[in-house]
């Protein structure tokens, strides 16, 4: 049997890439825990089947929540709102539910933690 080493990818903010549409199938999340607390981790693929991580924020977690696995995506984040001391992350998401992924396993989720 010959193995290969597992690579890690890269997640990205799209709060750094404000008005820049990211289209990609949506495959779920992953939720990392440490000393600091919870972070998710959303799970894509694009078209030519490059995997891709990005980092959630509350807004994006609570859109993706209904988007079905292995749909196409269309995320843009479009601006932060600040409220008092607090930043909350603002983006919309489009999904074609005609453009999936078949190869996608459905599995539970763990809840959001918020």
């Amino acid at each position: 049997m010959a193995y290969k080493e597992a690579q890690q990818t890269k997640a990205i903010q799209l709060t750094l890439h404000k008005d820049k549409p990211l289209e990609a199938y949506y495959l779920g999340k992953k939720v990392f825990e440490n000393e600091s607390g919870k972070y998710i981790v959303q799970e894509f693929t694009k078209e030519d089947g490059t995997a891709l991580e990005v980092w959630g924020f509350d807004m994006l977690n609570r859109k993706l929540v209904n988007v079905p696995k292995g749909c196409l995506t269309k995320i843009t984040y479009t601006s932060t709102k600040v409220e008092g001391d607090k930043k909350h992350h603002l983006c919309t998401v489009f999904f074609d539910n005609k453009k999936v992924l078949v190869n996608v396993l459905k599995k539970d989720d763990d809840d959001i933690p918020f």
